[in-house]
């Protein structure tokens, strides 16, 4: 630091923009305006980081067309900084990362034309780092080195001698990267690919041969193995490779499970008893070998996870409990009445969740939809930015109080997962269409305060269009989405001080 200069002198107008723009409205926003801009300025955002990362967000450096063309998607954990696509020909293929906050490409690296990439439930990515599996080894990728067109490390993995299966990536952490192919389980280092350990396969299937999203998961302590019956398991220490038990999970294979991080959420397989089922919810620890969590499931089941960490279920008796699998806390109770739950084996379809900083979300989807409006609502299900689909009956809560703040109730909506900067307002955005001519479609975006669930703005008449990217500027109180012909524009409007 410069003597004599106040810190906050010393610092580079580029970064503190940067600074700035990433701080939420210093006032509550009373009114949204939206606008749309048909093919103006698409594929170029300015990139407030651009001078410290010493990349230019030039018009040959837009990644927005790329969008358009690519034979496939790696789907990438939303905090992930980059959309990674695949393009090229079977002879010739590679990824392309495109910033999420800029839609700026930041690099591409050559992959073999047979190659696997993780499975969107698995925890692959870690930071900047993301593996590829390519037959006889495995590629790994970090986000630092794109821009040189190389990957961080290529390592050979033999299967057999004479063999070349394709190899699997696993869950990985800052010390460890897990891969897998026909015959042979590995354990590398994601920094340099080598390898710690490895170990032969017990059975004639195992692990990501089972389930390529679950079939192994744990953390820097444990690594989980599930076996061919997908119920039994094998645990080893992730240092050493140490054995360190075996056994068997009393698990439904139809109802659905969640690995969270080491440990696993599940539904226990249900047994013929006179006065109903006695299926539970659970949530096992592999490195105590205990059962952390425990609630009575009804006899439809009804879970969703909120982000990496939580967990939220609605038990037998039509409690709904938010749980903290990291912190194995209770964070919500609350109990719906019989006219929220309409007959809970009957007449509810799905429980979606998320939440922001300060609430909780919680969606109850209906058999039939509850709003009916004039046109035909269908969810964003091919934005690039990551979204949660909702229908019918929104309830919001306080994280800290557990209070009911309100209730909502929407035709079908996808709300864009928009957490940096922390908005106090949801993105909900639909395709509708004309439902007497199917030709008339457009896109529809309402903004809805987190706080009092009232909408602070709506324009139902903008081009159908497909989301790719966002930016966000504090200075002009401006939240933009970006397209692939059209920008979305969002003004707010602060409240005066009176």
């Amino acid at each position: 630091a410069k003597r004599g200069v106040p810190l906050n002198r010393q610092v580079s107008p580029g970064l503190q923009n940067a600074w700035i723009d990433l701080q939420p409205p210093l006032a509550p926003v009373s009114e949204v305006r939206i606008t749309g801009r048909v093919g103006e300025n698409i594929g170029i955002a300015s990139d407030p980081w651009e001078a410290l990362r010493g990349l230019s967000a030039s018009e040959d450096a837009t990644g927005i067309g790329h969008y358009g063309q690519f034979r496939r998607r790696f789907f990438a954990p939303n905090e992930f900084a980059a959309d990674l696509l695949v393009k090229g020909t079977e002879q010739e293929t590679g990824i392309v990362a495109i910033d999420r906050w800029t839609g700026v490409l930041r690099g591409s690296v050559p992959i073999p034309a047979q190659y696997s990439s993780p499975a969107p439930q698995s925890s692959s990515f870690v930071g900047h780092y993301f593996p590829v599996g390519v037959a006889g080894g495995a590629v790994g990728v970090s986000l630092l080195e794109m821009g040189a067109e190389r990957s961080l490390w290529n390592r050979s993995l033999v299967d057999q001698p004479g063999q070349s299966s394709l190899t699997f990536a696993g869950p990985a952490g800052p010390g460890f990267a897990v891969f897998q192919n026909k015959h042979r389980l590995f354990v590398v280092s994601p920094s340099s690919g080598a390898i710690l350990w490895q170990r032969s396969q017990p059975e004639s299937s195992w692990g990501l041969q089972v389930d390529q999203g679950t079939g192994i998961f744990g953390d820097d302590q444990v690594l989980v193995v599930r076996l061919a019956d997908k119920q039994g398991y094998l645990v080893y220490d992730t240092a050493t490779g140490r054995k360190l038990r075996e056994g068997k999970l009393n698990l439904d294979l139809r109802s659905g499970h969640r690995p969270f991080g080491r440990k696993l959420f599940y539904v226990t397989a249900p047994e013929e008893l006179e006065n109903g089922s006695n299926r539970r919810f659970r949530v096992w620890d592999p490195l105590t070998d205990k059962i952390v969590f425990d609630e009575p499931a009804g006899e439809r089941v009804f879970f969703s996870s909120i982000g990496e960490h939580e967990l939220a279920i609605l038990n037998r008796f039509g409690e709904l409990k938010i749980f903290d699998v990291t912190a194995e806390r209770v964070q919500l109770v609350h109990r719906f009445g019989a006219d929220d739950l309409r007959n809970l084996d009957n007449g509810l379809n799905y429980l979606r969740t998320f939440a922001d900083a300060h609430h909780y979300f919680i969606n109850l989807q209906r058999n039939m939809a509850v709003v009916q409006t004039v046109h035909y609502n269908y969810a964003m299900s091919d934005t690039f930015i990551p979204a949660i689909h909702l229908r019918d009956d929104v309830y919001t809560f306080a994280k800290k109080t557990g209070e009911l703040k309100w209730t909502r109730s929407v035709p079908a909506r996808s709300v864009l997962q928009i957490d940096s900067p922390e908005l106090p307002f949801l993105v909900t955005v639909s395709r509708i269409r004309d439902r007497n001519d199917a030709n008339l479609q457009s896109l529809s975006v309402e903004v809805i305060d987190s706080q009092t669930g009232l909408v602070l703005g709506q324009q139902s008449q903008l081009p159908a269009d497909r989301l790719l990217t966002f930016s966000y500027s504090a200075r002009d109180h401006r939240l933009t989405l970006v397209g692939m012909r059209n920008l979305i524009e969002l003004k707010l409007v602060l409240e005066q001080a009176p």
